[in-house]
Order: C-alpha cells, then sequence, then structure tokens
C-alpha cells in the first residue's frame, strides 16, 4: 500500500487503498453528494472485479472523499469520484 501525503491547511491528507471498513464512510459522502447515489450492492460487485481499483482520502482517521476506477488494456474509466 503507498501513501501520498499532501496538506490541507496545515492538515496531512493521506491517498490510500480502499479497505471494506471505508464502505460505511464512501456511502455517507456518497449520499451526501449525489442525486442517484449508488448502492451498496453496486459498490461491492465493483470492487470485487480485478479490473477496478478504489483509492479513498483520509485526513487524520476521517475518510474525507474517494475514487473508484475500472481499467482495462486499452482504456481507464473514472467511474466515480467525491469529496
Amino acid at each position: 500500500m503507498r501513501e501520498r501525503p499532501s496538506s490541507n491547511a496545515g492538515e496531512e491528507i493521506r491517498i490510500l487503498l480502499f479497505t471494506p471498513p471505508d464502505l460505511e464512510r464512501v456511502l455517507e459522502i456518497e449520499n451526501q453528494v449525489y442525486t442517484l447515489p449508488w448502492s451498496r450492492l453496486s459498490y461491492e460487485e465493483l470492487i470485487a472485479l480485478d479490473s477496478v481499483r478504489m483509492w479513498v482520502a483520509k485526513q487524520a482517521s476521517t475518510l474525507i472523499g474517494y475514487m473508484l476506477y475500472q481499467m482495462s488494456a486499452e482504456e481507464f474509466e473514472l467511474h466515480t469520484i467525491a469529496v
């Protein structure tokens, strides 16, 4: 797992690979920012695919954002992003 430190008003933001315990907070953010949010099942099905990657942004121990994308041999598709 790789981390990339950044800073926001003096507080470090870490970019980390998604882990299953992150899903609850991802769903909270999803429901706050989208008028048609994805369901828990949609996330569970997608993150199980080998071609899908999900990263989260954490400030201290709080998940503040995420992105989910899918890769194939010829393309990269960003499916969702939110902060």
